[in-house]
């Protein structure tokens, strides 16, 4: 379960936590996908310099999508 609080950029998973605010600190986080994902920012051309808070929620929610069991 991955736990977002946007206010200071902090990612929590599995009660870790992690501040990102780049592409990098994202992928670095979520590093199991991240293959998929850093094909799935550049498809969608998410743009984390001017609107990170809304390429960090696509980018967590497509990783959820990713680890759904089907």
């Amino acid at each position: 379960e991955i736990r977002l609080s946007l206010v200071g950029s902090e990612m929590c998973i599995r009660d870790s936590y992690y501040t990102v605010r780049s592409k990098g600190s994202v992928l670095k986080v979520l590093k199991s996908k991240k293959k998929e994902l850093a094909r799935y920012i550049k498809r969608r051309k998410l743009d984390f310099k001017h609107a990170p808070e809304e390429a960090i929620v696509a980018v967590v929610r497509q990783y959820e999508q990713l680890n759904e069991i089907p």
